[in-house]
């Protein structure tokens, strides 16, 4: 039987048609362009000619997760030796003559990939592409240099983890999610293994992953097809592939029970609850699951409209924080991640409780069709703004490369969201929301002692994913991008988080070089 359409849903179409960001049917995202060298070094080029300024990042597919045995944390310290060497080489004059003119370098390390960049005028990326093809093809490692990077990363351990008690309940975390895969590490590695790295560790690791045919070059800015393949293949097309075997990872096995963790501090204020469970991968074969899962849990939990995020905090008031992270972009294991924190005068056992029958209750419910539109809106505004920003789609671009997805398909990012329908979203989340194992953790305040650090990794904070640990570096600090990048120069752009195409997070800015 066909029904009339009642006047607020033929309102809400017509909003929909005028809200909507205006991609037309086939249009690319970022009309990005590529090319790809003999050696195997993949080029991507983002046109931008609204400033003369050019974005030079280059991506290798290595990270912790890599790590060899026994040496946990080496990726991240050959990002810090990356900036070390003699005096005048590569390595040595990077940072230098970047901050000589004004521009913006940055690095990171993740659990699968390790990134650097600089932002400079045009008429300068000739200069800063010569030395960091230089640094891919050959890199100076003196004891002198090594020896004292490992107390720098040492106090960085210290800092960023030792003296952190919420970061400690997530590597504990992490630990037992992760009982078998190197994702059970952060990526800045275990101390009494720091201590043991040499010049010839750097040396093998660099030699193994640093080399043209394991990375990709992402150019953004004032510069044409035709010129990026001349710089290209002027520095970078003389240096001979490696050839050797990349990534060798064991498969993570399923959990079969249920696993808890709890850790106590008296720097904690009120207690914290956090719940892992399985989701699945980016599948560029059939992208819907997760395409699905990433825009419900937007919906679930953005601090703005978020369902859940709204009942708990803002309705039932037994949650300070409520988030949900959904990383569809890993090479190996995806997971969700749901972190809250509790309110005065809740235990943290009735706060999963809440969750969990404010998770029941939704998946009874589900999306309408007209919450999962205006949901489209609000993710696909975020893309009219990176086509806009210097680096936002360079670095939009970084994980579903890393993930071999076509660029292509990247491309028609905004048409394949449109798409999405209101029952394979609610299928999905009814799927992975509702797993017969996860991982629950606890982070409690110690009795009778009185809290000094009051907060529990918040919505979008830098510090709830053991991915992200920053470090400010070297005497001289640049502002720099959080996430992987961030640009500011022609305006204070937000980062942009890597790991979903549909959403940005805000937090707050850091100074110097970022060891994620």
């Amino acid at each position: 039987m066909m029904m009339k359409k009642s006047i607020r849903s033929i309102v809400l179409t017509l909003l929909l048609g005028s809200l909507l960001p205006q991609f037309s049917y086939g249009e690319k995202l970022y009309n990005a362009q590529t090319f790809t060298l003999t050696n195997g070094l993949a080029v991507y080029l983002i046109e931008n000619h609204r400033t003369p300024v050019v974005s030079h990042m280059v991506v290798y597919r290595v990270g912790s997760a890599d790590d060899p045995k026994g040496k946990s944390g080496l990726a991240h310290f050959l990002e810090h030796m990356m900036f070390k060497g003699p005096k005048g080489s590569a390595p040595e004059r990077l940072m230098e003559d970047v901050n000589k003119i004004g521009g913006e370098v940055n690095a990171s390390t993740s659990f699968d990939v390790t990134s650097y960049y600089e932002i400079v005028p045009r008429e300068h990326l000739e200069h800063f592409m010569k030395l960091e093809a230089s640094r891919m093809q050959d890199l100076p490692v003196r004891l002198e240099d090594v020896t004292p990077e490992i107390q720098v990363v040492l106090e960085e351990e210290n800092m960023r983890v030792g003296n952190n008690p919420v970061m400690q309940f997530y590597r504990d975390l992490y630990g037992a999610y992760f009982r078998h895969h190197p994702y059970g590490t952060m990526p800045i590695g275990w101390r009494h293994e720091i201590k043991t790295y040499t010049p010839q560790d750097v040396k093998a690791f660099h030699r193994r992953f640093y080399a043209p045919d394991n990375a990709f070059i992402i150019l953004s800015g004032d510069l044409t097809l035709k010129k990026a393949k001349e710089l290209c293949e002027k520095y970078y097309g003389g240096i001979a592939p490696a050839k050797q075997p990349r990534r060798q990872r064991v498969v993570e096995p399923a959990l079969e029970s249920m696993v808890q963790v709890t850790k106590t501090s008296n720097r904690v204020a009120q207690p914290s609850v956090v719940l892992m469970m399985a989701a699945p991968t980016y599948d560029p074969e059939n992208p819907i699951p997760a395409d699905s899962l990433d825009l419900g849990i937007y919906g679930l939990s953005n601090s703005a409209t978020g369902i859940l995020y709204r009942r708990l905090v803002e309705e039932l008031k037994v949650a300070t924080s409520f988030s949900m992270d959904y990383d569809p972009y890993r090479l190996d294991n995806a997971m969700i991640t749901i972190a809250a924190q509790s309110a005065s005068g809740i235990s943290p056992e009735d706060l999963k409780k809440a969750i969990q029958e404010e998770i029941k209750r939704f998946i009874d419910q589900g999306f309408t069709a007209e919450q999962l539109e205006k949901l489209k809106i609000q993710s696909l505004s975020t893309l009219d703004y990176l086509k806009d920003s210097l680096l936002g789609g360079a670095n939009h671009l970084v994980q579903p490369l890393i993930k071999h997805v076509p660029l292509e398909q990247i491309e028609t990012w905004p048409e394949a969201t449109k798409a999405l329908k209101v029952e394979a979203v609610n299928e999905v989340l009814k799927t992975y929301l509702s797993p017969e194992y996860y991982v629950t953790g606890y982070l409690l305040p110690e009795k009778g002692e009185k809290a000094s650090l009051v907060e529990a990794p918040q919505e979008n904070a830098e510090t709830k994913d053991p991915e992200k640990i920053v470090e400010d570096k070297g005497e001289k600090k640049v502002e720099v991008p959080l996430d992987i990048f961030k640009k500011e120069t022609s305006s204070k752009t937000p980062p942009v988080k890597k790991v979903a195409p549909l959403k940005t997070e805000n937090a707050p800015q850091k100074k110097g070089i970022k060891h994620a």
